[in-house]
């Protein structure tokens, strides 16, 4: 029988995932991501507002949160192509 060796892919578990600096660092997909989360949570804090209340500033409240979450998401991609431009 021969032995693991240490830091050999048989000593880990399977989808056990190795830490290292560079995934610790937060990626700008990360921030796209939340930018969404937090965008649908108040669209759907302010759908449940506007269905409790009937209030049509909940409403319009709706259509800025669109509104600014689709021009920060066209920053990041006009941002994403002018890096990989860049780079390449």
């Amino acid at each position: 029988m021969t032995s693991a060796v240490a830091g050999s892919t048989r000593d880990r578990t399977p989808g056990a995932r190795v830490f290292t600096s560079d995934s610790a660092r937060v990626t700008p997909l990360v921030l796209v991501r939340l930018l969404l989360f937090f965008a649908f949570a108040a669209i759907a804090g302010a759908a449940v507002g506007y269905l409790v209340k009937r209030d049509r500033r909940y409403l319009r409240f709706i259509g800025q949160v669109l509104k600014y979450t689709l021009l920060l998401l066209l920053g990041a991609l006009l941002f994403y192509a002018a890096q990989r431009l860049l780079i390449v």
